[in-house]
């Protein structure tokens, strides 16, 4: 079987997996939960080279907020955007899920390298490493 083709990912929500799953984290991480769609073995068993890895805040639970789901049904659909979250409460969840992708690098640094730089990403590629790059998503 050839090898697989090298794949660098735009974005993917692992950081807030494992943030939302505190008791978990080690077992997503190393894929023995078997739950995911991604994880450290997945990611080399599929040629995946590196990837941006989303630090996300996500909004709180609103119970007068409609029903996403059942507006997204009928398109053409308009939905409405959350209450903007202010810098006190998004920045601890922010810096977790930022701390989790250095402790990816520690956990794994033979194969997941957190990389700040373009060289950086390309000598983690050339040394077989994973290479992650950390992005934030809605960060207005």
């Amino acid at each position: 079987m050839p090898d697989p083709i090298a794949v660098f990912d735009g974005h993917n929500d692992i950081l807030l997996k494992l943030y939302m799953n505190a008791d978990a984290r080690r077992s997503i991480w190393d894929g023995s939960d078997g739950r995911g769609h991604l994880d450290l073995p997945r990611m080399q068993a599929g040629g995946f080279a590196g990837g941006f890895f989303a630090i996300y805040v996500p909004s709180p639970a609103d119970p007068d907020a409609p029903d996403m789901m059942a507006l997204m049904a009928e398109p053409p659909y308009d939905l409405p955007l959350p209450d903007l979250i202010d810098a006190p409460a998004a920045q601890p969840v922010a810096l977790a899920q930022a701390g989790l992708m250095h402790w990816m690098a520690r956990e794994s640094a033979d194969a997941f390298a957190l990389c700040r730089t373009a060289d950086e990403a390309r000598a983690a590629m050339a040394a077989g490493q994973i290479a992650g790059v950390m992005h934030m998503e809605g960060a207005e």
